[in-house]
């Protein structure tokens, strides 16, 4: 799917884990808040299909520095 196309398009480029995955939401009724890095997320709709892609760390307390 759209994830996957992402993931292999955009791979994280140091090879950690903590470099960030896409995630991606769709569906036709749906409300979200996410925390996502800079410039890797897309909202869009079409035809009452709802498609929510990002990309953030794969957890929000990682540290670079740990």
């Amino acid at each position: 799917g759209v994830k996957t196309a992402f993931d292999i398009k955009y791979p994280p480029t140091d090879n950690k884990a903590t470099s960030g995955v896409y995630h991606c939401i769709a569906g036709s009724n749906f409300a979200c808040s996410v925390t996502h890095e800079t410039h890797c997320s897309a909202f869009w709709e079409c035809d009452n299909v709802k498609l929510l892609l990002f990309k953030s760390k794969d957890s929000p307390f990682d540290s670079p520095n740990a």
